[in-house]
């Protein structure tokens, strides 16, 4: 019979998960699927470094030697999943390691995986040239600290990247990394019992951009271009690009004049400078300078810099900041491990958004197994993203998503921390209507990393034919 036995660890506002499934010769065969925590909890490092040593003593073979992982999985880049194999890389590099897994999004030799790696870059450049202008304006400084906040996500502490991370990961198993897409089963040694099927990333780019929709979520997307209009528009600032050049221009270059080129200090400023002066700028100039202009019968008498725009364009940046961490999110590798043929499934979600959920209904795998099915009969969901509104599919039984679900020991188990995230500005986090539903819907029971009161939440499942709810008759 299968048996899994899983560490899920109560280490704050990040994830990681190991579980080992028995081998027929008693010994055990280990996959961690990540091992991060958000850039901003206190003595984050510290922490992830007490959660490698962990995983290394639960490792270590009984007879010694060197701890061994023989698959790790990275399921998405985030820094909150992925930091602690760069932050404790000294630590790491004591494994033996069998494999590393990643989804097809990570696949240097696929186009499309190319495109998203590119569009990550720009939105990336411009955002960090947005917030350093975004800090010059007094008035801009929230949607600065917001912008940086998502930005911790993709820059680690003092300036890392999550990608520094996920090459920190590769380099352990440099010849033995595998890159996987839905629909696909990923490969695990005969005689374990237990299957592992992949759901996601999807490869629809329009459902990797799909965050949120209001009827498939407890509790929209502006397109691909918007980061390149972003970067063109510091481009265009700085004189590195005629304003011609950038097609997302709503004017042509002929049209108008710089706004630094108005002199509206001058002894005699032009009439259009004057104007400039009067009704868009600070207090008006003393009264040794005109304030008039021929034909205006009502110079202003107040500060009148509440009327101009000309910083407003750096507000999309918040939207581009947005897009990369909503597609960021729906490019999880989602796993789902079934502990025999048409019997109890542990489904890892990572973080993905309705996009990704979107999809699994469609995924029919070689066996024959579709993705609703496992869904279906799920006994263990690592909930996605903390919980958060927008992560777990509402569905509908036989359609997907939580309510889909109908185990009659169903277990809900959320890596969270409510304190930390509304520090950070998430807001309800995890959302109370997912909370209410959870409770409803997982008899064996909710558990949240921040009030579990242990550092690490343990469970073995045995293998069996997943037992549906029992539904009362109509009268």
């Amino acid at each position: 019979m299968s048996q899994v036995r899983t560490r899920l660890y109560c280490h704050g506002l990040g994830d990681c998960n190991l579980l080992g499934i028995t081998r027929p010769d008693g010994g055990t065969f280990w996959i961690l699927i990540d091992c991060g925590i958000h850039t901003s909890a206190k003595g984050g490092r510290e922490t992830i470094d007490a959660v490698v040593a962990d995983i290394a003593a639960t490792v270590t073979p009984a007879g010694g030697g060197s701890p061994r992982l023989d698959v790790i999985v990275a399921t998405h880049e985030h820094w909150d999943h992925i930091s602690g194999f760069l932050t404790a890389a000294s630590a790491f590099a004591k494994f033996d390691v069998g494999e590393v897994w990643l989804g097809w999004t990570d696949d240097p030799r696929d186009e499309q995986a190319r495109a998203l790696d590119r569009y990550k870059g720009e939105a990336l450049a411009a955002l960090a040239t947005a917030v350093v202008r975004l800090r010059d304006d007094p008035q801009q400084g929230a949607l600065a600290n917001g912008i940086e906040e998502l930005l911790g996500f993709h820059f680690g502490l003092k300036g890392e990247r999550s990608r520094s991370a996920r090459d920190a990961l590769v380099a352990l198993a440099p010849d033995r990394v595998r890159y996987f897409q839905p629909g696909e089963v990923a490969p695990l040694p005969k005689g374990l019992g237990v299957t592992a099927y992949v759901l996601g990333p999807p490869r629809d780019l329009k459902m990797l951009g799909l965050r949120d929709s209001a009827k498939d979520s407890y509790g929209i997307d502006a397109g691909w271009a918007m980061s390149t209009s972003l970067r063109n528009a510091f481009g265009v600032e700085g004189g590195d690009m005629d304003m011609d050049a950038d097609v997302a221009s709503p004017f042509d270059e002929s049209e108008g004049v710089p706004l630094s080129s108005l002199d509206i200090d001058a002894a005699a400023p032009t009439p259009l400078a004057l104007f400039v002066r009067n009704h868009y700028a600070g207090p008006v100039a003393p009264e040794s300078l005109p304030t008039t202009v021929e034909g205006d019968p009502d110079p202003p008498s107040r500060d009148q810099q509440w009327r101009r725009i000309d910083s407003d364009w750096l507000g999309s940046a918040a939207d581009v900041a947005m897009q990369l961490d909503d597609r960021t999110n729906n490019t999880s590798l989602v796993l789902a491990f079934a502990l025999a043929p048409a019997g109890d499934v542990l489904l890892f979600a990572a973080d993905a958004q309705i996009g990704n959920w979107q999809t699994w209904d469609s995924v029919v795998f070689a066996d024959g197994t579709k993705g609703a099915d496992l869904v279906r009969r799920t006994r263990l969901y690592k909930v996605g993203h903390h919980g958060s509104s927008n992560a777990t599919l509402k569905g509908a039984a036989g359609k997907g998503g939580l309510e889909a679900m109908m185990h009659s020991e169903l277990i809900a188990f959320i890596p969270t921390d409510e304190a930390m995230a509304k520090r950070v500005g998430w807001g309800a986090i995890p959302a109370p209507e997912l909370m209410t539903r959870l409770g409803e819907k997982a008899k064996g029971g909710v558990i949240r990393s921040d009030k579990h009161g242990a550092p690490v939440w343990e469970h073995v499942f045995d293998g069996g034919v997943a037992a549906p709810k029992r539904r009362r008759r109509r009268a």
